[in-house]
């Protein structure tokens, strides 16, 4: 019969691969949004021709790691929720394009909206976990596996959560989609969310389907 010291080590080794699976496996765990909320439903909203746009801010890191499982601001990116909902008696048509809306912040710097996959490949988990695996005996293999299936998960839901443009209209009447606005080297230090508004540029569609008159307003955020 195994003697109590035998079975002891036999539970150290257990728990010792287990702590080594914590260390070397991982995992993309972010929530997807509130589909309830809606742009007329925020104070702080602007309306325009029937549309509506409203925006929250989602750089915290707490609701960073709720959403994308990263502190987004602490690796250099500011993540914005925008809001797109069409008055329902309107049957305007608006199209919305990332490259025209801006965040604007208090010092007077302009932020552009990047691609989704920029963000996610800066962000990805690192392969150096696989690296310690094979080298701590866990299974370098399996570990690598794990990373790269979280970073195609992180890219895929990068990527639904953002769009390149959206057109708003009578069949799609509401819309929401994050947008990721890099945040430059030399003002990363003193980056703040305080006071700072996102510039909104809308186009009308005209008679006949043609690319109407352009609307800008500011659209700040709720307290």
């Amino acid at each position: 019969m195994r003697g109590p010291s035998g079975g002891t080590r036999t539970i150290r080794r257990s728990s010792a691969i287990l702590s080594l699976c914590a260390v070397g496996c991982v995992s993309y765990s972010a929530r997807p949004f509130d589909s309830r909320q809606e742009a007329s439903s925020i104070v702080e909203q602007r309306e325009a021709d029937g549309l509506h746009v409203a925006v929250e801010d989602l750089s915290s890191p707490r609701s960073s790691l709720q959403y994308f499982d990263r502190d987004l601001a602490g690796h250099g990116y500011a993540p914005v929720l925008l809001f797109l909902e069409l008055d329902r008696l309107s049957e305007n048509v608006f199209d919305v394009r990332r490259d025209e809306v801006h965040l604007c912040l208090q010092d007077g710097t302009r932020l552009g909206a990047v691609d989704p996959l920029e963000v996610a490949d800066h962000v990805a988990y690192s392969h150096f976990r696989s690296v310690l695996g094979f080298f701590l005996v866990f299974p370098g293999f399996f570990v690598a596996s794990s990373v790269n299936r979280a970073n195609e998960e992180m890219e895929t839901d990068y990527q639904l959560k953002s769009v390149k443009s959206v057109r708003i209209n009578p069949n799609m009447r509401s819309f929401r989609s994050v947008l990721f606005f890099r945040i430059p080297d030399e003002i990363a230090n003193r980056f703040t969310m305080e006071d700072a508004f996102v510039e909104v540029k809308v186009f009308k569609q005209g008679q006949g389907g043609t690319l109407g008159r352009a609307i800008e307003f500011p659209v700040h955020f709720g307290k």
